[in-house]
């Protein structure tokens, strides 16, 4: 199998530095993106009111590839193994300790906002570990949906946020009315992002 690193021109994901397999990037992973497109253009255009459950496994799906391809230009942040990049290639589910929530954002641009983070927060017995980081977060804005992703030790120590209403999607708990969620400014999508880092 043949791999090459790639450097695009355009916004932060495509900025970043992509592992690349020819037979991925032509196979499953633009299979994947071809069935996620109707549910994200919805998102652009501001069409997308109700996340059905088999919605939010498509876009689950979506964004967990999106978050690990993009993610992989950053050598230092760790955001999902190997092996779980391997994992998700076999079964196409987010891994098992990612959670997903969506709300609503007022803007109008496809990833006007990304923002990916790290942290290495330790236990009391593991003080000695390497400060590695094993809790993420990212927050990704899709046209007119605002995605906030934890994982790691983010998502087993926050259970869930009080100055805005998000909508959990993964794993899903039910089919979801986006107009039930809060519709989030520019800057409120900012602070949201940085929310986990400034709770720990």
């Amino acid at each position: 199998m043949t791999v090459s690193r790639k450097k695009y021109a355009g916004h932060l994901i495509g900025k970043q530095a992509r592992v690349v397999c020819p037979t991925c990037n032509n196979g499953w992973m633009r299979t994947l993106e071809e069935e996620a497109f109707p549910l994200l253009r919805a998102a652009v255009t501001n069409d997308l009111n109700r996340l059905t459950l088999e919605d939010q496994k498509l876009l689950a799906t979506r964004v967990s590839h999106i978050i690990m391809t993009a993610t992989l230009g950053f050598d230092d942040l760790h955001f999902s193994t190997k092996e779980q990049r391997q994992e998700f290639r076999r079964t196409l589910t987010p891994p098992d300790d990612w959670r997903m929530y969506a709300c609503e954002a007022k803007v109008v641009k496809v990833n006007q906002f990304v923002h990916f983070d790290g942290l290495g927060l330790l236990h009391r017995d593991d003080s000695e570990a390497p400060k590695v980081p094993n809790a993420h977060t990212a927050t990704v804005v899709i046209g007119k949906l605002c995605i906030h992703v934890l994982t790691g030790r983010f998502n087993r120590l926050i259970k869930r946020y009080t100055a805005v209403k998000l909508a959990q999607f993964w794993p899903p708990v039910g089919e979801i009315d986006l107009s039930e969620t809060s519709s989030l400014s520019p800057l409120e999508v900012y602070r949201l992002a940085k929310t986990p880092r400034l709770l720990f």
